[in-house]
Order: C-alpha cells, then structure tokens, then sequence
C-alpha cells in the first residue's frame, strides 16, 4: 500500500448532507430517548396530572394517545438544518487526505487533523464517514471518487491509518 497518496477533494457541502450526518450519527442513541419520552409522557405526565399510574380511564386513556403521538412523531422526525447559509459549514470545500492527516479549507476557515484523531472510518451507500468522535465526523459524498475502486482504496487507506 502507497502511504504517499495524496487524496484531493473538492465538493459542495449541503444542509442535506448535514441532516443525514446528523441522523447517521444520532441513530446509536435514538431507542433511548424513544423509552425516555415514552416514559415520560405515559407515566411521569399522567401523574403531574393527578393521575397516577393509570388510576384512572382518564389516564390510561391520556397517557396510552399521547405516548402513542409522541412515539409515531419521534420515529417519523426529519432533521432541518439549523446551519447559517453563510455560515461555515454549507458551501464549497477542499478536502486533501494523505499519510499525515486531513486538511480542510473553506472560504471561512482552515483546518488540519493528524491521523491519531480519526478514530474510525464507516463506509455506507452514498458516503464514507470519518468520525473523530460518536457525534462528530467528516462526510465524504460518493460523488468525489471516480468510481467504487478508488473509493474502496480510499477506505482502505484511511483504515490503514486509525491509531484505533
């Protein structure tokens, strides 16, 4: 395996992108607040409302619909995006990653990563992800390779350099 290569790409980034991102990366964590909000609009509001696990139809009936709303709004939400459009995350950016780590330029910004703080590489249909962290990470369309070998090389590479 070459360590020397050199992978530049340039792309759009768009609230699309950002949304999927976000839900990719959020889905470990979603049956949680399901049984969260479940809970809490089952029993815990039920109660503030005098009344107390189901000790009435009234409650059964209020905690049941609404626990049932709440679930059927959660597994439906659709991520909008909270992002400026001038603001730095949306627009035209360059990515170049070889053996050292990761540089980005934006018109706004620029930044570099070293390789000890990619910590893994998921490939999915339509992307390859890079996480530094569970909920933060760089999202590589499958758009800016030029076919499905350059972006299993590419996957390959990254993966030959997790410190992980």
């Amino acid at each position: 395996m070459n360590t020397n290569e050199v992978y530049k790409f340039e792309f759009e980034r768009t609230a699309e992108q950002f949304s999927l991102f976000v839900g990719y990366v959020s889905s470990e964590y979603r049956p949680f607040w399901y049984g969260a909000a479940l809970f809490a609009v089952a029993v815990v509001l039920p109660s503030f409302l005098g009344t107390f696990l189901f000790s009435s139809h009234f409650g059964v009936l209020f905690g049941a619909s609404v626990a049932l709303l709440t679930y059927a709004l959660l597994s439906n939400v659709q991520f909008f995006s909270p992002l400026s459009p001038n603001g730095i995350y949306l627009g035209p950016v360059m990515v170049q990653i070889d053996g050292r780590g990761l540089n980005f330029e934006h018109a706004k910004y620029e930044s570099k990563m070293k390789w000890e703080a990619v910590i893994d590489v998921k490939e999915e249909p339509g992307f390859v992800f890079l996480f530094m962290d569970k909920l933060d990470g760089v999202l590589l369309p499958s758009e800016v390779f030029l076919n499905a070998e350059q972006k299993d090389e590419f996957v390959r590479f990254c993966r030959s350099h997790l410190c992980y």
